[in-house]
């Protein structure tokens, strides 16, 4: 989680500094870690999109350009979508080109129109993309925020009496 953290700060950081190859690898290595790492940070993502097919591929890409996790760039990741209103996929692909999350729906079973089957797609889309690659535990969980504090003062149960004042 940790490592998620610093990558996450030094694609920012790369970002700002205009150093795109840093920022390109820092990125799809924090997504190999824990996608959800930019969200609870803050941080939007750098993509640039991709788009064959018809009008429903481009309403999708209009969609997902539409998600406050992602900010359109002429770099970063790369947001696939293909397809039409009969099928389409979703997919994000690293710097390398590697996939990190990917989502396909097809109308035929679904009996949905247009825009829930968009709606639909996008969600799984962000789902697939920004789940979690590793198994967390409660601690784990607990810790998202970054604290690695797991009570209200460890240092009182550390020492066994209260810690003294900070100076500010």
């Amino acid at each position: 989680m940790l490592r998620a953290r610093t990558l996450a700060v030094r694609a920012e950081a790369a970002r700002r500094d205009d150093d795109v190859p840093r920022a390109t690898r820092a990125y799809g290595e924090a997504f190999q870690v824990d996608p959800g790492v930019f969200r609870r940070m803050g941080f939007e993502v750098p993509v640039r999109y991709d788009v064959r097919g018809d009008g429903f591929a481009e309403d999708l890409a209009d969609l997902v350009s539409g998600s406050p996790r992602f900010t359109t760039a002429d770099w970063g990741m790369r947001v696939e979508v293909r397809g039409d209103r009969s099928r389409a996929r979703i997919c994000l692909r690293d710097g390398g080109g590697a996939e990190l999350g990917c989502a396909e729906a097809d109308a035929s079973a679904e009996g949905e129109d247009a825009d829930e089957l968009a709606a639909r797609l996008v969600r799984d889309f962000h789902q697939q993309a920004f789940a979690p690659r590793v198994d967390l535990s409660q601690s784990d969980v607990s810790s998202l925020d970054g604290s690695n504090r797991v009570s209200r003062d460890p240092l009182r149960t550390m020492f066994g009496h209260e810690p003294p004042p900070r100076d500010e």
